[in-house]
């Protein structure tokens, strides 16, 4: 009887931190669908189904019995994480994880951020929406343009942009450079903090690739 009251009482103070909320996760813009296993917050850190959020993010999933350890892989990155360790390795290099992954009801869950972050995700907590947010950045870069090309006019500034866009593509980044200074005055009329955003870093990477590692104030 005194087992039981103790199983019990623990069992009621490891639920006590596990926060059960109608959170969703959204990878590269789409909404995951956990049809096995749901989302949890325990402790500020959300907990997600390892299979299916890695593979949303194009990752391969494996299990490493002889270290107790889920393996999640994408573009030459390899991340393992022991069941119930403080640690995660990237590569094999060791990077402490104050969340530990665990198995719950025969299921993997996984720290999303520390995990996605370590296959070089940007990973975001939306508060309204209750939303996790797992963004590669050459998808989150594209999301970002289209909606710069939603925002501007259909007069020279738009043709400006897409000839910049296609020139920088291209490789042909001195042509690009002169055709994005041309549409900096649209854009500080427009005063979209998002739009400037992506117009210097779209001239940054433009300097970079010519070695001009500046970028001259227009």
């Amino acid at each position: 009887m005194k087992k039981f009251i103790i199983t019990v009482l623990f069992t009621m103070l490891m639920l006590s931190s596990v926060t059960v909320c109608a959170l969703s996760v959204e990878v590269n813009g789409r909404n995951v669908d956990f049809t096995d296993g749901a989302p949890f917050v325990e402790n500020g850190r959300t907990f997600v189904p390892l299979r299916a959020a890695a593979e949303a993010y194009g990752a391969s999933v494996g299990f490493d019995y002889t270290l107790n350890a889920a393996t999640v892989e994408k573009d030459g990155v390899k991340v393992t994480v022991p069941i119930g360790q403080a640690v995660i390795y990237r590569n094999g290099v060791e990077v402490d994880n104050d969340a530990p992954a665990r198995v719950v009801d025969s299921r993997t869950y996984l720290p999303i951020r520390i995990v996605m972050e370590a296959l070089g995700a940007q990973v975001n907590w939306i508060e309204g929406s209750q939303t996790v947010t797992v963004d590669d950045p050459d998808s989150l870069m594209i999301r970002q343009l289209e909606n710069v090309r939603n925002t501007l006019s259909a007069g020279t500034e738009w043709n400006t942009w897409n000839a910049a866009l296609s020139k920088m593509n291209s490789g042909s980044y001195s042509e690009a450079i002169d055709m994005f200074i041309k549409v900096i005055p649209f854009f500080k009329r427009d005063e979209s903090a998002n739009n400037i955003g992506l117009l210097m870093n779209n001239l940054a990477k433009c300097y970079g690739k010519l070695g001009q590692y500046h970028m001259q104030c227009h």
